[in-house]
């Protein structure tokens, strides 16, 4: 089947978020901006979610570095704040970006077959959905909870090949940051970097956008 496709990255593509790892930082010393904190406590994030040893849920991850941050940088463990650091962070204090539902609509109506393709928690996905109304537009929603695996690796990769086989050229995956990319690149088709700071980075994108209705002309579509 030769269709129009589209994988979507959510959060920083279709989705307005807090800063995360600023808004820990904050909880953790009481500052309105500790840059150190928050470069320390991304990092250990970061490396406890690339361990490929065994697949942890972003909730778990989160948890154990906190756990881990407190223990090594003498600050309060609020691990068992977890669940709502994240919770509010991607669905309660977060929102659609304000060209995210036309430009999904449009894409509807023209029967582009839509994929979310996701990082996320399955439960918090799940209500982001909800909360947005916008599961109408996806045929389907690859997590890493739901594959146990992050982006980029094969595992999540492969679960999307049932929609890219035979039909590469018409297929683009959509995101905002690198791992989005380098998916596109495993699959054989089109990376757009939507660039919403103006970056610069091009992170080797096939398109870079500033805005999802730069997506339409790409497409084909108006």
């Amino acid at each position: 089947m030769n269709s129009l496709t589209v994988f979507f990255d959510v959060g920083g593509t279709l989705q307005e978020t807090t800063s995360f790892f600023e808004g820990i930082a904050k909880r953790l010393t009481g500052k309105k901006s500790d840059d150190k904190t928050r470069y320390l406590f991304s990092k250990m994030f970061v490396q406890l979610l690339n361990n490929t040893d065994r697949y942890q849920s972003v909730e778990d991850i989160l948890a154990n570095s906190l756990a881990l941050f407190a223990k090594k940088h003498k600050y309060a463990d609020i691990s068992g704040e977890a669940h709502n650091i994240y919770f509010n962070a991607f669905l309660y204090e977060a929102k659609l970006f304000p060209d995210t539902s036309r430009v999904l609509d449009i894409l509807y109506r023209n029967n582009v077959r839509m994929i979310i393709a996701s990082d996320a928690d399955v439960e918090l996905m799940e209500e982001e959905l909800v909360k947005y109304d916008i599961k109408k537009y996806f045929i389907d929603v690859c997590t890493s909870g739901l594959v146990r695996a992050y982006k980029p690796s094969d595992k999540f990769v492969d679960y999307l090949r049932k929609y890219t086989a035979n039909n590469e050229i018409n297929c683009y995956f959509v995101g905002d940051r690198g791992v989005d990319i380098e998916c596109g690149k495993k699959l054989g088709i089109k990376s757009i970097l939507v660039d919403r700071t103006n970056s610069k980075e091009q992170m080797d994108a096939d398109y870079i956008i500033h805005d999802l209705r730069e997506l339409l002309p790409i497409l084909g579509l108006k």
